[in-house]
């Protein structure tokens, strides 16, 4: 029952700390230009998708190393 506990805090601990760089990402995320070009092809600019995509990634790969290395979020980091 403990272990169950503690997974729950540690989950909480964790979409508390995804939450704050969600903010953070969309707060200070800029299309870059080569992705400009993408929103003016039907199919692909009506949707977001690419960017959402990829958006998702760039988030995956800095929570796994935040979590690896046991660091707190920087996000001059993610988009220095």
């Amino acid at each position: 029952m403990l272990t169950a506990k503690s997974n729950i805090a540690v989950i909480q601990s964790l979409t508390k700390t995804i939450k704050e760089i969600e903010n953070a990402v969309k707060s200070q995320a800029k299309l870059r230009k080569e992705f400009q070009l993408l929103k003016t092809i039907p199919g692909i600019g009506d949707h977001r998708l690419v960017a959402t995509k990829a958006l998702g990634n760039k988030l995956a790969r800095a929570s796994y190393y935040i979590m690896r290395d046991q660091v707190a979020y920087d996000a001059s980091k993610l988009f220095g």
